[in-house]
């Protein structure tokens, strides 16, 4: 058996032999792994070498004549796409009350809560209110019963037949009267004039108190008296929102002594009662009643685009929680000559499987296609001058309408025109901007130019 010193004196050599090719072979791998890495080092660098001369390409402005590096010369490609006006907005409901009294209180008793689900008449608060005596007649409507201790106040068949009114979907109006006021969704030209016609009873009625000849007249007029308003809902729906803060007013407002000067807020759950002293004032509870369950988007376009819309005309919209698409349809177009803007109300339709996950305040989108489809070609953003491209994001990619804008387009016989243009889409991962108004495989000059460039020859180097 060999001894330990000859086993290893006999294989030492061996050993020694095999560590050694093996260093060997780490070292190349070593230099090898370096050579590539400098080699892409290299390569790099004359990458960021050639972008750098590419920004930083040199333009020369002649009297005559623009000289700008090839790098500067983009052609265009055609593509087609359908115009489109994009809106963005929150979805609200399509139905929607908010029901108050124009009066200050002296106490109110709320009958709902938030979330509550209430139907056409059912009581929502009671208020008890001080208000002229020769109001009385034109308080009552079909949203507020009166009563003057246990008897009942009828309201004047005028004024009955003048709040007869089914609140319908979309649009927005207002109806009001002396004991309640009701800013409810409408959809025809119609309901404005009944909102009119209500509001015609409450002037008639301050009319006739400033035009008192007698002093038992006058009296009358001015005698407060206390009675107890029942509000009403007008539809069915959801209590959404009860807006009830006591704000303190001065004891001149119902001509008495005020022995406090202290209101507490009233709170929004059911049953709750608002105490103060009498010679205190409180505004009225607004408690909003909205059916949830059909939602739509309210948008503004300038009043220009009316010409491209009709009620009725298909939207398809886009909603940004859900990442789902639906469609809908124009139910409302509302011009205003003084702002020059065009109001559009789009109801959304939502199937069975889909229509519990809407909800009010949900972020969306709505386009509304309109015209032929066109041809529009990509361009860089360098390539679009005196245009607010900000709006513009991978969020948000199509503009509300086409955004203005101008491109150095080369004519074919190499002079320069400052050509408007429109921009109506953005391409986030390409940073480019789909652009109509140009003539297909036009040559575009992204140089940024002065304006008295228009008409100069063009020389590439």
């Amino acid at each position: 058996m060999p001894s330990p010193l000859f086993a290893a004196s006999s294989t030492h050599p061996q050993v020694a032999h095999a560590d050694g090719h093996q260093r060997g072979r780490g070292r190349y791998a070593k230099v090898l792994a370096m050579a590539i890495v400098a080699a892409s080092l290299a390569v790099v660098g004359c990458d960021g070498a050639t972008q750098g001369e590419q920004q930083q390409a040199e333009v020369q402005i002649l009297d005559n004549k623009i000289v700008v590096s090839h790098d500067l010369i983009h052609t265009s490609i055609p593509e087609r796409y359908q115009p489109s006006y994009n809106l963005v907005g929150d979805l609200v409901p399509v139905n929607s009350v908010d029901l108050t009294a124009p009066y200050h209180i002296v106490s109110s008793t709320l009958e709902v809560a938030k979330g509550d689900s209430v139907q056409p008449g059912q009581v929502v608060a009671r208020l008890e209110a001080k208000v002229a005596e020769n109001e009385l007649p034109f308080i009552g409507n079909d949203f507020l019963e009166v009563y003057q201790g246990d008897k009942k106040i009828d309201a004047q068949s005028t004024q009955n037949s003048a709040t007869k009114r089914t609140v319908k979907s979309s649009g927005t109006g207002s109806i009001s009267g002396v004991g309640v006021a009701v800013s409810a969704t409408s959809d025809t030209a119609d309901d404005a004039q009944r909102s009119s016609a209500v509001d015609k009873p409450i002037q008639d009625s301050k009319t006739q108190s400033t035009e008192i000849n007698t002093p038992q007249q006058a009296n009358k007029s001015q005698r407060l008296v206390e009675v107890t308003l029942v509000l009403k809902s007008p539809i069915a729906g959801k209590v959404t929102n009860i807006q009830s803060t006591a704000i303190q007013n001065t004891a001149a407002t119902q001509n008495t002594a005020a022995p406090k000067d202290t209101t507490e807020s009233a709170d929004n759950s059911k049953g709750a009662t608002d105490e103060v002293n009498t010679s205190a004032a409180l505004p009225s509870p607004i408690i909003t009643v909205a059916n949830t369950r059909v939602l739509q988007l309210i948008a503004q376009l300038p009043l220009e685009t009316q010409s491209q819309l009709s009620v009725g005309k298909p939207v398809n919209f886009t909603v940004f929680d859900l990442h789902k698409e639906f469609t809908g349809q124009i139910s409302h177009i509302t011009p205003d000559a003084n702002n020059h803007t065009l109001t559009v109300h789009a109801p959304l339709i939502a199937g069975e499987n889909t229509a519990s996950l809407l909800k009010p305040g949900m972020r969306a989108s709505m386009s509304i296609e309109y015209g032929q489809i066109e041809l529009g070609v990509r361009l860089p953003r360098e390539a679009i001058h005196e245009a607010n491209l900000q709006p513009l994001t991978k969020k948000n990619p199509r503009p509300t309408t086409p955004i203005h804008g101008y491109v150095w387009i080369v004519g074919q016989d190499q002079s320069l025109s400052y050509t408007p243009v429109q921009v109506v889409e953005y391409f986030a991962d390409s940073d480019q901007f789909l652009v109509s108004g140009i003539s297909n495989e036009s040559l575009v000059c992204l140089a940024d130019l002065p304006k008295d460039s228009d008409g100069k020859i063009l020389s590439v180097q």
